[in-house]
């Protein structure tokens, strides 16, 4: 039996040793300051009608984080007081007074008194500098404080001053603009609706939502080069997500004057590897349509191949085949796909922590990503 205390095994585990140390130490840290911000808070702050003790720029900043500690636990009454009695001080910088009044709309915000947040933030991102990280957190909690409100268009307002300066937020501001025009399509303004939509695409072009939207009101519209156009021009931007079209592919596949152009853009779109098997399936309805079994029997060896590691791929052609009852002759007939599924479950993951949805193939008493204890349950399949 191998020594446990011999060097050696403490040369493998000072890795560890040191997680522990640096997790003591850090956890150590945050109760000290918390403990030096409250002794400050009882010695600076005892009555509310009392002078608040500041000399220097310093001393805002204590306050500033005095207020910011009292926000996170809670107590957002004693947070609006220190922000509104450093507002009364005079003799600091421009951009100290903006940052109070930013802090102090979060306060409003997260006691949910979303007029009084408005107004604060408002003031503060017309005050705080363009090139300051203050000023695109105040763009973003005024996009989210409408968001909250489903007020579309002012949240679209901010959020495109946002992406202006980070181009990190054109996804969220696509995704606003999809919300702003289905709120103007409930209203039966197709032509605003239609807009929005073609501005979220200009923004993001693979913006799906976007595309299956105004696809959708083509159809609806009986406009069948403008849905086949949508379509087209999506999928030659991305392969992502296209299960969601292919209500729009059926539909123009079922049409005598769009068909050979759709079997024509399926065509090449089965043929890669990040395309959604949905589609695949689609395709292979049409072929069953036509009744081109040869053309079947190629098509389902190559699908196999091609999402041979995508368990949901292999059990819908699975489940297809048996409910087409298409005589498949192949070692890969119907059973076998079921087999092979079979097979690849038990390849893998056999417990699943119920409070992160982390996934192992080894049990583990205490969950290696949350850390959470006694939470890895094995999985009853």
């Amino acid at each position: 039996m191998e020594n446990i205390f011999s060097f050696d095994v403490f040369l493998v585990n000072v890795p560890i040793y040191l997680a522990f140390i640096i997790a003591g130490f850090m956890l150590s840290i945050k109760p000290k300051r918390d403990k030096k911000l409250r002794s400050l808070s009882a010695e600076l702050y005892t009555d509310s009608s009392e002078e608040l003790k500041i000399e220097k720029a310093e001393d805002f900043q204590i306050y500033l984080n005095l207020a910011s500690l009292y926000r996170k636990s809670g107590e957002f009454e004693k947070a609006v007081q220190v922000h509104k009695r450093l507002l009364e001080k005079e003799g600091f910088s421009n951009h100290l007074y903006a940052l109070t009044t930013y802090e102090l709309g979060l306060d409003y915000l997260a006691s949910g008194l979303f007029d009084s947040a408005e107004k604060n933030l408002t003031d503060a991102v017309n005050t705080l500098g363009k090139d300051t990280k203050e000023y695109k957190e105040c763009l973003l909690e005024l996009s989210r404080l409408f968001e909250r409100q489903n007020n579309w268009n002012q949240a679209v307002v901010y959020r495109k001053q946002l992406s202006e300066i980070d181009n990190g937020h054109i996804t969220g501001l696509a995704l606003l603009l999809c919300n702003l025009a289905a709120d103007e399509y409930k209203k039966k303004n197709i032509g605003n609706a239609k807009k929005f939509y073609n501005e979220a695409i200009e923004i993001e072009k693979d913006c799906v939502l976007a595309v299956k939207e105004l696809t959708k009101i083509a159809l609806e519209e009986e406009k069948l080069d403008e849905a086949f156009n949508y379509v087209k021009s999506y999928a030659s931007e991305s392969t992502r997500l296209l299960n969601l079209l292919v209500f729009a592919f059926d539909a123009l596949l079922n049409n005598d004057e769009y068909k050979t152009k759709t079997v024509e853009l399926l065509e090449v779109l089965i043929n890669n590897e990040g395309c959604d098997y949905e589609v695949s399936i689609l395709y292979f309805k049409h072929l069953l349509a036509e009744e081109k079994s040869k053309d079947l029997q190629e098509f389902i060896v190559k699908y196999n191949d091609l999402h041979k590691n995508n368990l949901q791929a292999i059990y819908a052609m699975a489940v297809f085949l048996k409910e087409s009852k298409f005589d498949y002759d192949s070692k890969d007939n119907a059973n076998v796909l079921l087999e092979k599924i079979e097979n690849m479950l038990k390849q893998s993951y056999h417990y699943q922590c119920s409070g992160c949805g982390y996934h192992t193939k080894q049990e583990f008493w205490h969950c290696p990503q949350c850390q959470k204890w006694d939470t890895v349950d094995r999985i009853n399949r």
